[in-house]
């Protein structure tokens, strides 16, 4: 499962980029460079926190030409993540990462993974056997989703990211000392990303990714500006140009979408052609 998923990078990163995307499930469902007509590679993978995107941008930088687009894609509960809490999510980077990269990397994990002795262990082979048919059934691009899966898909992210952060609601909320500590750690990585953009000549824009209305509609403005607005506002030290496609009524069409916020094979399309019409009245594409 681990190498499935970063085969892309194991086949190896092209040379030459123009265009990349960092991020996480949205991003790796929303860009497909087939649509862009430049050369492009799309760096997401599911999950993926801002650490990483740093990481994997920082590790091929050299991949990219001189003025390539560099497309930061986060999502509204990036900036609550500073790292995995559980250490197998960190395993699928042992396939590509250098290993000064990898948190909490050992050589014998790296043994064990890359042989799939993982697998011998009967827990870890039924996690993986159930997140693979759940992926199966939750990502199929090739057909076209009901609008009620859509709504139900909705309201099961913004109850899960509820209970995974401890929120009441998406209506209203005063960070916490802890949740600003770690917010310092979170917009410190998306800083970080920017810096390396500048220095290596690249042109960096900051992207929330769209959602069908029924899940947009779920948080007030409010909230989107302590957790989210805030957060961006404090990274973006340079002022690279921000694209919110998030609460975007272009994209509250339901037939666009796999899941409430993961774009199908037409919605990929459409955010492509939205998108590219934005940087091209920014002058970043021509």
């Amino acid at each position: 499962m681990y190498r499935k998923s970063v085969q892309k990078f194991i086949d190896g990163v092209p040379d030459g980029l123009e265009i990349v995307n960092t991020g996480s499930t949205f991003a790796l469902h929303g860009f497909d460079y087939k649509y862009f007509g430049k050369k492009g590679f799309n760096f997401a993978l599911a999950p993926q926190p801002l650490s990483y995107d740093y990481k994997i941008l920082n590790q091929y930088k050299g991949n990219l030409v001189e003025g390539a687009v560099v497309v930061l894609v986060v999502c509204p509960f990036a900036f609550f993540v500073t790292d995995y809490s559980y250490d197998h999510n960190n395993f699928k980077y042992y396939y590509f990462l250098d290993r000064e990269n990898i948190l909490n990397y050992s050589r014998a994990k790296n043994i064990i993974i890359k042989s799939g002795l993982a697998l011998l262990n009967p827990r870890e082979a039924r996690r993986i056997a159930s997140q693979i048919i759940k992926r199966i059934l939750r990502y199929d691009t090739h057909k076209n989703k009901p609008k009620n899966y859509i709504k139900n898909t909705a309201l099961s992210s913004i109850n899960g990211w509820k209970n995974e952060f401890g929120l009441s609601d998406t209506i209203a909320i005063e960070p916490s000392e802890e949740l600003n500590a770690t917010f310092e750690i979170t917009t410190g990585h998306l800083k970080n990303m920017i810096d390396l953009c500048v220095r290596c000549k690249f042109r960096p824009i900051i992207v929330s990714m769209p959602t069908c209305k029924e899940e947009s509609d779920a948080f007030s403005a409010e909230f989107i500006e302590k957790i989210y607005t805030q957060n961006v506002r404090k990274s973006n030290i340079h002022n690279a140009p921000v694209f919110d496609y998030f609460t975007d009524n272009r994209f509250h069409d339901h037939s666009l979408y796999i899941t409430a916020d993961c774009l199908n094979e037409k919605g990929r399309k459409h955010f492509a052609e939205v998108f590219i019409e934005d940087l091209t009245n920014l002058g970043l594409v021509e």
